[in-house]
């Protein structure tokens, strides 16, 4: 039998745990239109994001706790291990462009901030392999405030090589820095 993987280090369960939740605002980018460049040593780092020339990146800005992401395992018997990987937000807006453009979440990347600040995992990446699609959507006008919940996952029959992506930008003075300015410049056009 071949390896794929095996680990390579410690696993430690401690005190210092991270510190829960991620930030109200998330980046979002049409997968098609990026070019994502990985760590040549651990592809699970990534280590630049570029956009192709005339497009542009967004925000999603939640509001508390109502945006959420993560991942889950797909565990074969006969395969590697894959992911699929999960976003999930609630949408306010009902005005007919916003409706247009809710309806069209398909092949999708969103990038995410921690609230825990660290050097490597600070953002993390969804969608980098396979994209992320509208796997449910759903408002009804007596429940919920009338708030359209829209979740986006890996499309059915995918999967991604890794639970999520950290995208950790080099910097020597600040790797959180730098990476939150990159990601900044892909949406700036849009503001």
């Amino acid at each position: 039998m071949s390896e794929c993987k095996k680990i390579f280090q410690e696993i430690k369960s401690d005190c210092n745990m991270p510190t829960a939740g991620m930030e109200t605002t998330a980046y979002i980018f049409n997968r098609k239109d990026l070019s994502i460049t990985k760590d040549a040593t651990n592809n699970v780092v990534v280590t630049n994001i570029e956009l192709a020339t005339d497009t542009i990146g967004y925000k999603i800005k939640g509001y508390k706790m109502n945006m959420n992401a993560g991942h889950d395992a797909v565990i074969s018997a006969d395969a590697p291990n894959r992911y699929t990987h999960y976003f999930s937000f609630h949408g306010y807006e009902i005005d007919s462009d916003a409706v247009s453009n809710i309806d069209a979440l398909e092949d999708l990347v969103i990038v995410v901030e921690r609230k825990e600040k660290s050097l490597d995992g600070s953002f993390i990446l969804y969608g980098a392999d396979a994209g992320l699609s509208t796997s449910s959507d759903t408002l009804r006008m007596n429940d919920a405030n009338s708030v359209r919940q829209i979740e986006l996952s890996t499309p059915e029959g995918s999967t991604e090589k890794h639970s999520q992506y950290n995208v950790v930008i080099p910097d020597a003075t600040s790797t959180y820095a730098a990476t939150k300015a990159l990601l900044d410049a892909l949406v700036t056009a849009a503001e």
